[in-house]
């Protein structure tokens, strides 16, 4: 990097000193071809410092996730995803775990309920160095083999790849937990935004159309893990 700087000053000051100079047409083309050289590595600088500073923010990203605190009561996955733009972003799942094997026991033993009747996962995702939670989920009832999407939103974010990379970090955790399918509703205020969302869950991330949305009735959508 040093060497490329040292380089651009270089160049610079040789196309200052050709332009006194070039009085004969050897040093004004030689000018040009110099000055051109020198555009191109003022372009390759910047580009260079541009994916410097997507590599820092990408690391300051898994920086955060290493301090993020830990829910008691949850199993934490990590996940990583890498945005169109070339930054690479942390997805954290925390999912509320079963009892533990020895209270299975406890409670079979005394003739109780062994499980939870539902469990709760929580997504939080570090991008630009910061974290923030866009995907709210309904809990994972008992002996149900699914979960809904209550709310998936990126605000300010939007349009980066930050939901699709969300949800295929989603599906990968649930597929471990043992669910076979996610549910999304579609409400009938979001109908002037129709085309926008089946373009999000039916074209880039698998889901299967259930139920039409109109503007005055709920659509439905399934991703089958």
């Amino acid at each position: 990097m040093i060497e490329v700087i040292y380089l651009f000053l270089f160049l610079g000051l040789v196309i200052i000193y050709l332009k006194q100079i070039h009085k004969t047409e050897f040093y004004k083309q030689f000018s040009e071809k110099v000055e051109r050289k020198f555009y191109e590595t003022k372009y390759n600088l910047e580009e260079a410092t541009e994916e410097k500073d997507i590599v820092r923010v990408s690391l300051n990203n898994f920086r955060g996730g290493l301090l993020f605190s830990n829910r008691d009561g949850y199993k934490r996955y990590f996940k990583s995803r890498f945005l169109p733009e070339g930054q690479e972003i942390l997805l954290i799942f925390d999912v509320e775990r079963e009892n533990s094997h020895l209270e299975q026991v406890y409670y079979t033993d005394k003739q109780m309920k062994p499980k939870k009747d539902s469990r709760m996962i929580y997504a939080t995702v570090l991008v630009d160095g910061k974290a923030f939670s866009p995907l709210l989920l309904k809990p994972i009832y008992a002996n149900s083999n699914g979960i809904e999407i209550d709310d998936i939103n990126s605000n300010d974010n939007k349009g980066r790849g930050i939901g699709t990379a969300l949800l295929q970090g989603l599906f990968e955790v649930l597929k471990e937990e043992g669910v076979e399918q996610v549910f999304a509703s579609l409400s009938p205020v979001d109908y002037p935004k129709k085309q926008q969302l089946y373009r999000f869950y039916l074209e880039k991330n698998g889901f299967v159309l259930k139920k039409e949305l109109t503007d005055n009735a709920w659509g439905k959508v399934v991703k089958y893990l």
